[in-house]
């Protein structure tokens, strides 16, 4: 993977963004970057903190299921905004230096009863798995619960597309 990754390839890195999880479009988790090393990790310093909210704020076939409230996956890093997604499928963009929301997304475009009847498989089976940047289309890609995924205009915050039935 070191070798890889010093070629270049599929790496989402500059000095100001972070545009894969686990640093490449191969999820190798190899980082070139070195600013941070043993001799300077003291002079750290917390610049901001961003609140999610529970899962409380989520449509109700979301907190009905197990899901937990917060965040398991790494966010990602482009132009200046953090994009940043919850267990229970809410995205949200901040902006880097001040830490202030710009926008948040709901996945709620959906009848989960409809959907859950049509497809094969067990109720919440799928869990979230993270977020993708896709720079052609300047979008955040996001899974669903139900066999699909979407497509957030990460200017806006507006779903641009979505692709169904990825199940079946």
């Amino acid at each position: 993977n070191i070798a890889y990754a010093e070629e270049g390839y599929g790496l989402g890195l500059s000095e100001k963004d972070w545009v894969y999880p686990n640093s490449s479009s191969w999820g190798g988790n190899y980082s070139p970057q070195n600013q941070i090393t043993k001799d300077n990790v003291d002079q750290l310093e917390l610049k901001w903190l961003f609140p999610t909210h529970s899962k409380r704020v989520a449509p109700e076939a979301i907190r009905s299921a197990n899901i937990a409230s917060g965040v398991f996956t790494p966010p990602i890093v482009k132009d200046g905004r953090v994009f940043l997604a919850t267990n229970y499928n809410r995205l949200y963009a901040i902006d880097a230096k001040t830490g202030r929301q710009l926008w948040f997304w709901d996945y709620d475009i959906i009848d989960y009863e409809e959907e859950l009847s049509r497809l094969p498989l067990v109720p919440w089976s799928a869990r979230f798995h993270g977020i993708r940047y896709w720079d052609k289309e300047d979008v955040i890609l996001v899974n669903g619960f139900v066999c699909d995924f979407m497509a957030i205009d990460a200017e806006t915050g507006t779903m641009k597309w979505r692709v169904k039935d990825t199940c079946l």
